[in-house]
């Protein structure tokens, strides 16, 4: 049984307000965002294929259009993240028998967690499974990433892994993919530029974007390229919206500000008042910073509080991580407060422990924590709230 299985009985809408449109195969999509040792990931759903376009699914809900996620009871702090959500969060070993030390990428299914070793920072030398009920590593491929390129955007697509490699300077990007029960990688697709964010099965095609913008699509199986219509300049946040590039600089930058349906046409731009800094959105909620006072509110302007340091947009619309003082992941909705059980420092140019929530953040995140790797499952948190 897959998580989709587990969870379709217990949830039937997604976090902008849209119905579940779940396929028989599993779909995982997964951003890696690494400072040393920590990693977030994402997991969201299918979404089913209009035959006539190619592209396209059912409308979807407006982000301005969904609950108020901000409004929440007054948070408390419950105790490590296992105690205030069981059924959640697993552990996992951190390395291998022969000391290989590993690193959490994404939940296969419900009893299976992906990871993968590292030849340095950015470059990936093997992936692994890891059975949560026989307490069991395999091997699914070697990768073994040459120098000058690094891989991201991991990702399972029925029952194979997928995921983007870049050269350095992201002059040449390539989509591969290994069968899950262990095979070489194949390279399926290779765009002109770097690969960015995440890969997200639509029906039976892959969608990715591209370094600076430009949404594109390929066939699961792997063939030609293929343009997104109304992609061109946009950044996958999650289908069917796409948005101004995430890696547009300086101190001022807003992240996902704007945002394209790329079903319908729809726009919907996130409200930014003067002297606002670091407004980082997702599709319904955005986090910033005025006159030294970090927020988080609705896309629309509506429901803003007050938080204790600058925030990353949350995941899942909902989820929030800090990213000064202690690990704590807090429940927007709900005000429930977990303990992450890992102290992030102040930043100080030196190699040092940071959890890092992204923005396009959708159901998994997976940390260190000493020598053990925690995997929490947000899509089992939503379904019992």
């Amino acid at each position: 049984m897959t998580v989709d299985d587990d969870l379709r009985a217990t949830s039937d809408r997604d976090p902008i307000g849209r119905p579940r449109l779940l396929a028989s195969v599993l779909v995982v999509a997964a951003v890696v965002a690494v400072a040393v040792v920590a990693v977030t990931v994402i997991r969201p759903e299918v979404v089913r294929l209009d035959p006539a376009s190619g592209i396209g699914g059912e409308p979807a809900v407006g982000p301005q259009a969904v609950p108020s996620t901000t409004g929440s009871p007054a948070q408390t702090t419950l105790g490590l993240v296992e105690e205030v959500w069981p059924e959640a969060v697993v552990t996992v070993p951190r390395k291998l028998d022969d000391g290989t030390v590993l690193e959490g990428l994404l939940f296969a299914d419900r009893g299976t967690v992906v990871l993968r070793s590292r030849i340095d920072l950015e470059r990936t030398a093997a992936f692994y499974a890891y059975d949560l009920a026989a307490k069991r590593f395999r091997k699914i491929t070697d990768v073994n990433e040459p120098e000058e390129r690094f891989s991201g955007g991991y990702a399972m697509a029925g029952d194979r892994l997928v995921w983007w490699v870049n050269e350095a300077g992201y002059t040449n990007g390539e989509v591969w993919a290994a069968p899950f029960s262990g095979g070489p990688p194949v390279r399926l697709a290779q765009s002109p530029r770097g690969a960015f964010g995440r890969i997200q099965l639509v029906g039976d095609r892959l969608i990715y974007s591209l370094q600076g913008g430009d949404v594109l699509s390929v066939p699961v199986e792997g063939g030609t390229v293929s343009p997104v219509p109304g992609g061109q300049g946009l950044t996958l946040l999650e289908w069917p919206w796409a948005g101004t590039p995430s890696d547009v600089s300086g101190e001022d930058k807003f992240l996902f500000r704007h945002l394209v349906d790329l079903e319908t046409g729809a726009t919907a731009d996130a409200v930014v008042g003067p002297g606002e800094l670091y407004v980082q959105c997702g599709v319904t909620v955005c986090t910033g910073s005025r006159e030294q006072q970090s927020f988080v509110r609705n896309r629309d302007g509506s429901d803003e509080r007050p938080i204790p340091g600058l925030g990353l947009a949350p995941a899942a619309d909902r989820f929030l991580h800090l990213k000064e003082g202690t690990g704590r992941l807090i429940d927007l909705r709900t005000g429930k407060v977990a303990d992450l059980g890992v102290v992030i420092p102040e930043y100080t140019g030196e190699a040092h422990e940071e959890l890092l929530v992204e923005v396009t953040t959708r159901d998994v995140i997976a940390y260190q924590r000493g020598q053990e790797l925690v995997f929490i499952d947000l899509r089992r948190i939503i379904a019992g709230s």
